[in-house]
Parts: structure tokens; C-alpha cells; sequence
């Protein structure tokens, strides 16, 4: 089975920010890690829906890692 994965442009949108948003949330550990596709930057669907869907946690609570 494939594994929808998305870029930085459909992560932001899901979030409704902006993709500079989304580079700092990663640079930070706020979020689920990306993978390196080659030389691509992507994020599983099923990681982003589930983190989103639980509320954004790291985010939501301050946690730097």
C-alpha cells in the first residue's frame, strides 16, 4: 500500500499557516519529523492527520524538545 506523503505547501494548508510557519515548527521539534525523499522534503499524511487530530500537542503545550 502507498503512503500519501505531503510537502511543505500541504502541510501548512492543513494547518492554516504559513510554509515559513512550518519549516520553524519542524527546525523546533513541534512537530512530527519529515522524510528526506530524494532531497525532498515530505511528511506522512497519517503522521500530520493523527497530529493535528490530537490537538497539535507539542505545540499546544510550549514543549521544546
Amino acid at each position: 500500500m502507498n503512503e500519501r506523503l505531503l510537502n511543505v505547501r500541504d502541510v501548512a494548508a492543513r494547518m492554516n499557516v504559513s510554509t515559513r510557519a512550518v519549516w520553524n515548527y519542524r527546525d523546533v521539534g513541534f512537530m512530527p519529523a519529515p522524510l528526506k525523499v530524494g532531497g525532498a522534503v515530505r511528511w506522512r499524511e497519517k503522521d500530520i492527520d493523527s497530529w493535528i487530530a490530537a490537538g497539535c500537542p507539542d505545540m499546544r503545550r510550549g514543549v521544546q524538545p
